[in-house]
């Protein structure tokens, strides 16, 4: 009971800290549409009060119910009509949770039975905190289930996986499986407008972080005080969030925290250095940002109409380009090239979200919720997700059916083939704090910064006073 009493406070505190620091734009998934992004349960930033959840009513014998954090957007209506025609007996219940509400329904022994989440970013947050269901491994491994071929995972499954002796992600057992991914962090870009500044590109050989931030200079045009097109653009809004200084981090072979992940170190070379490198772009326009907007407030599609040059965005992204009436007939026009490199440093690339699901360890039906996650992540509809080229399958034998009809399809493919090679490791996030608790910490201090209130050497030492107590705490549940 301490320990439930530990991670509801903890919850609590994350909740408090997003009331605090307002709200942040949440990142896009490897989704199917353009709507505003699914946020992770625990993960989320809502604030409002909601009621416990009373317990459900008892179901009839050989009658499950499994309820699931995935929203229509990504689990469709048909999906769930078709597997409940196929499986008698099973309802599929789709339930919008936000964190206030996950809180009351983990207290209630109410909890969903598979929840939508970002593996690299969230998952060593679920697992140690007891929230993950590890079954999970045993399952996929029994070789019962119909469409779960684990011999033909991708590495990316790897982000599913956790040791808990050793707080490794990428080791240990299996706590869910993929939906999608992608190279989050490539690059889409208007041939046009690269050529007219002059700048050449190869999607053989990846741009530097220095050179996209002089080329997002350049391509930035002004009318007076007016910014007519951005420069850059990061598909998920301001491009200091958490996931970008991991990765940038991380290809500088540094870390925001000691290697136990006991203590942060946000004052390190590694973590100012990406500040100084945004927060000049952000400050000159160069980028799309909360300091100038984009228009319509929208971080992806001013792309479309050529309204920024360059989208940092990964494959997912393919989909809208192919579908919108602004550029399925000019596709010729765009390229896409692979992540920006440190300079003088190995190629790194990454996958930063890993969208897909894990089961929750308090679901009462853990081999239903198993063998629906079987059917949706491996099943009919990850196979029409494959050719919808909505993201990168989690299977080998997939691979082939992703679009590959244009000349840009075969172009992306390319680089998502060339990236696939550099893109076996992630970056490590910190396993006793929630993942956008630090980026409502970025919100909170970063902000007064590009507007001349603060200094970068203030905003760090304010993160790691902060991060220190929250980080004690999440280590003591972890315990």
């Amino acid at each position: 009971m301490k320990k439930l009493f530990a991670l509801l406070l903890v919850l609590a505190l994350a909740v408090s800290l997003f009331a605090a620091c307002g709200e942040e734009a949440a990142p896009e998934s490897e989704k199917e549409t353009e709507s505003a992004p699914e946020t992770t349960p625990v993960e989320s930033e809502a604030e409002s009060e909601t009621e416990p959840e009373s317990e459900p009513a008892s179901e009839e014998a050989g009658e499950i119910t499994l309820r699931t954090t995935f929203a229509s957007g990504e689990l469709y209506a048909e999906q769930i009509e078709l597997y409940q025609l196929e499986n008698p007996g099973v309802t599929i219940e789709q339930v919008d949770v936000d964190t206030t509400k996950l809180i009351s329904m983990v207290a209630a022994g109410t909890a969903p039975d598979l929840i939508r989440i970002y593996a690299v970013q969230t998952l060593p947050f679920y697992v140690t905190r007891g929230l993950a269901g590890d079954y999970v491994d045993d399952i996929i491994y029994s070789g019962t289930l119909e469409y779960t071929k684990p011999d033909d995972f991708l590495p990316v499954i790897g982000n599913y996986k956790y040791d808990l002796a050793t707080n490794t992600q990428g080791e240990g057992k299996v706590y869910g499986l993929v939906k999608d991914f992608s190279n989050d962090v490539a690059i889409f870009a208007w041939k046009a407008h690269l050529d007219e500044a002059g700048i050449e590109y190869d999607p053989k050989v990846p741009f530097t972080w220095q050179q996209v931030g002089e080329y997002a200079k350049k391509l930035t045009i002004k009318d007076g005080n007016t910014i007519t097109r951005f420069g850059a653009c990061a598909y998920d809004g301001s491009v200091i969030d958490h996931m970008r200084l991991m990765v940038w981090c991380t290809q500088l072979g540094g870390s925001a925290y000691s290697d136990d992940f006991s203590e942060p170190k946000w004052d390190s070379e590694e973590v100012t250095s990406f500040l100084e490198w945004a927060i000049d772009l952000v400050k000159d326009g160069a980028i799309a940002s909360p300091l100038h907007q984009p228009e319509g407030n929208s971080y992806t599609t001013p792309f479309l109409t050529e309204g920024f040059s360059m989208l940092l965005c990964g494959y997912w992204y393919t989909g809208s380009i192919r579908s919108n009436e602004n550029t399925k007939d000019r596709l010729d026009d765009l390229i896409f090239l692979p992540t920006p490199q440190q300079e003088g440093k190995d190629r790194v690339s990454f996958t930063t979200a890993a969208c897909g699901g894990i089961a929750l360890r308090q679901s009462q039906n853990p081999e239903a919720t198993v063998k629906f996650m079987d059917y949706f992540f491996s099943g009919p509809p990850a196979t029409d997700r494959a050719k919808g080229g909505w993201g990168i399958p989690m299977y080998k034998s997939m691979l082939e059916m992703m679009p590959a009809e244009s000349n840009f399809d075969k172009q992306c493919l390319e680089v998502v083939y060339d990236e696939m090679d550099y893109m076996n490791m992630s970056f490590r996030v910190n396993p006793y704090i929630g993942f956008d608790t630090v980026t409502a910490l970025i919100a909170k201090y970063i902000a007064p910064v590009w507007e001349g209130e603060s200094t970068i050497d203030a905003a760090v030492a304010s993160i790691n006073a902060d991060l220190v107590p929250l980080i004690q705490e999440g280590m003591e549940i972890a315990q």
